[in-house]
């Protein structure tokens, strides 16, 4: 048995995969997504420590699933003057590969904010500007070199949404 087979019991298993999907966790938003959770799923309780459990039938309890809520995100870690924004990473610590960072670099990425969610990119170094330069010793991506670009022209623009 696994969770689709209790989704399929409680709502459409279709509509909750893709809202399981677009969710996120950054750590330190757990209690959001257990907020969530709790709406999704009739009947489900929330314990003392934040925990999420659904009951379903009788008898002695045996677990069906178990997941951890949070998950490696980023915030904002400054503004620049044009428009730009910087990251600093959130969760994750010593035990991630001084790489995972790479995986943002040219991406599509959403920032959450008081007013909802707000598209982005990550910018990347100037294929035109480097071309033919030796990057032998250039230093791999790091989220010290990630700037996302959301369409603002100064700080202000930025604030604002």
């Amino acid at each position: 048995m696994n969770l689709l087979l209790i989704l399929v019991a409680l709502q459409n298993p279709e509509s909750l995969s893709v809202r399981f999907a677009g969710m996120t966790a950054v750590t330190g938003y757990e209690q959001a997504m257990g907020d969530s959770l709790l709406a999704l799923l009739p009947g489900s309780t929330r314990d003392r420590l934040g925990n999420v459990t659904l009951t379903l039938g009788r008898g002695a309890p045996k677990r069906l699933l178990n997941c951890s809520l949070d998950e490696i995100g980023y915030a904002i870690g400054n503004i620049t003057d044009d428009g730009y924004i910087t990251l600093r990473r959130v969760g994750g610590g010593p035990r991630l590969s001084p790489l995972f960072d790479q995986q943002m670099e040219g991406q599509r990425v959403t920032l959450f904010g008081r007013r909802g969610a707000v598209p982005g990119v990550v910018a990347v170094r100037s294929t035109h500007l480097t071309r033919g330069r030796p990057t032998g010793n250039e230093a791999p991506f790091t989220v010290d070199n990630a700037y996302v670009d959301v369409g603002a022209t100064s700080r202000d623009d930025v604030i604002a949404l």
